[in-house]
């Protein structure tokens, strides 16, 4: 009888903790390691590992496992980048990757790879749906001024990289993709971007030329999504303003109920009346819902749906949302002197404010946790995928992390990963599946990824033909408390309490 993924899971665990006294040597680091583009060579199956790996098992459909990745004597302190192992015949597989943390966030990318450095780099972000285990772990970024040196120069356009953050498969190298469309002078485009769950991806550009647009994983062609290219056209059309955050889809086109939203700096609420709570005709600083379902593109109607996040009367604050696993619906204000919320969540009707993060002249998420004074949100704010934590950067890179409960941060977990140097402009940021940050910076000149250092089990499951995937992660039980730098953890140090499978979102 075929044995359950999750069973399997829990045997290796239980397995690979067991034998931690000998093993902690090399399990013990920072963790979140898992397996990522998976591909089929004529029956020899590749993955990249996004970093070095404590112990990887390989076990096949029948329960047995590779003799070459049993994750005890073989398969041991796996550098990160791409391996491979024999299906020998087998029809489907599923690799664990387990690391035992030392609960202190590292940075686990390194600043001197040629894909670490970029001219002005805007916004990142990784797919994370499993299911075409190709494109699982693959990692978008846009840079919106030409530059650099050899062998470090970039063009203006959009970037696909690896899990490890080396270059795809595909081999741009340094030369962009999407050149061409985007603002033709100064740095607003490509502006933010993220990856949709039916593996598109989503990019704006800001300021003048603003437009949203839409690419398939290969960046090969391009949809406008919402119609009329620019900002003052798009305001006087009623469409859209200036994009200053990311945009979120859920749904698609092809199943008829995609669903849009942005967060809009620049555009009034149209019409006369409200289109939701804390907003009223002719406010700015929006994030708005567009319910375009089957199309077709590019959208030429008003938003559906309205959200002031504040200063309503004053246009051209930096905004940004996201939408959690649950449905709920987080606004970023990026204003560093407390005159709007950091934070606020709303239920998934939007109707309801369920949380806001000014309390009576404070605010935890207002600025670094790590500077001196507060610089206000600006890269944006991201819960990763377990639904387990919420985390933004500010616009001197400060990365500011909590933890959730029932989708709600704890304000008493607050901490603060130090991102240096500061005082320089902060661009994208998003987590991976394996709750790894990445944030890039223009003031930098980089992209990194930083991992929370918490113990963790990431299961990739696919079978021969690499389009059925799934995957599990697992790791510590959530965040008690920071105490400096290091993270006090809830619970046992070998108990893996949560899960989170990511395999079901659509094509």
């Amino acid at each position: 009888m075929k044995t359950s993924v999750l069973h399997q899971l829990r045997l290796i665990t239980a397995t690979t903790l067991g034998l931690l006294p000998l093993l902690w040597p090399v399990l013990t680091a920072q963790a979140h390691p898992y397996a990522s583009g998976i591909t089929n060579n004529s029956g020899t199956i590749q993955f990249i590992l996004n970093e070095s790996a404590g112990a990887v098992t390989v076990v096949y459909e029948d329960g047995s496992t590779n003799a070459f990745f049993n994750g005890v004597t073989t398969g041991l302190n796996m550098p990160k980048g791409q391996t491979n192992f024999a299906l020998n015949g087998h029809t489907s597989f599923t690799i664990y990757v387990a690391k035992i943390g030392n609960g202190t966030p590292a940075l686990i990318s390194v600043d001197t790879n040629q894909f670490s450095i970029w001219p002005v780099p805007r916004g990142v972000d990784v797919n994370k749906n499993a299911k075409i285990g190709n494109l699982f772990g693959r990692t978008y970024i846009g840079n919106t001024t030409a530059g650099g040196n050899a062998p470090n120069n970039k063009g203006t356009g959009l970037y696909a990289l690896n899990a490890d953050l080396t270059d795809s498969p595909m081999g741009y190298g340094t030369n962009a993709m999407t050149t061409g469309i985007w603002t033709s002078s100064g740095t607003s485009g490509p502006w933010r971007l993220r990856v949709a769950p039916d593996n598109t991806v989503f990019v704006v550009d800001h300021s003048t030329n603003a437009a949203e647009w839409q690419f398939p994983p290969d960046l090969s062609s391009s949809n406008l999504v919402l119609a009329i290219i620019g900002r003052s056209a798009g305001i006087s059309a009623g469409v859209h303003g200036d994009f200053s955050g990311t945009p979120v889809s859920t749904g698609s086109i092809a199943t008829g109920d995609l669903v849009v939203w942005t967060a809009d700096s620049m555009m009034i609420v149209p019409g006369t009346a409200s289109l939701g709570p804390n907003t009223k005709a002719g406010d700015f600083n929006e994030l708005y819902r567009y319910d375009i379902g089957a199309g077709p593109l590019p959208w030429n109607h008003p938003p559906n749906y309205a959200f002031t996040l504040g200063l309503g009367p004053i246009s051209g604050q930096v905004c940004d949302l996201d939408v959690s696993p649950d449905g709920k619906i987080i606004g970023m204000f990026g204003r560093a002197n407390l005159s709007g919320a950091t934070l606020q969540v709303l239920d998934s009707t939007g109707a309801t404010l369920l949380y806001s993060s000014l309390h009576n002249g404070t605010d935890v998420f207002n600025g670094s946790k790590t500077a001196s004074s507060p610089a206000g949100s600006y890269a944006g704010v991201r819960v990763s995928p377990d639904n387990r934590f919420i985390a933004v950067v500010d616009k001197n890179n400060g990365i500011t992390v909590a933890s959730l409960t029932n989708g709600i941060p704890d304000e008493s977990t607050v901490f603060g990963l130090t991102n240096a140097p500061s005082n320089a402009l902060s661009g994208g940021m998003c987590w991976d599946g394996a709750d790894n940050i990445l944030v890039c910076s223009s003031g930098q000149g980089l992209l990194r990824a930083y991992s929370l250092g918490l113990g963790s089990m990431a299961a990739t499951s696919n079978d021969q033909t690499g389009t059925n995937g799934s995957f599990t992660f697992t790791n510590h039980a959530i965040i008690a408390a920071p105490v400096a730098s290091k993270m006090v953890l809830a619970g046992s140090n070998v108990t893996f309490t949560s899960s989170v499978s990511l395999g079901t979102a659509p094509m």
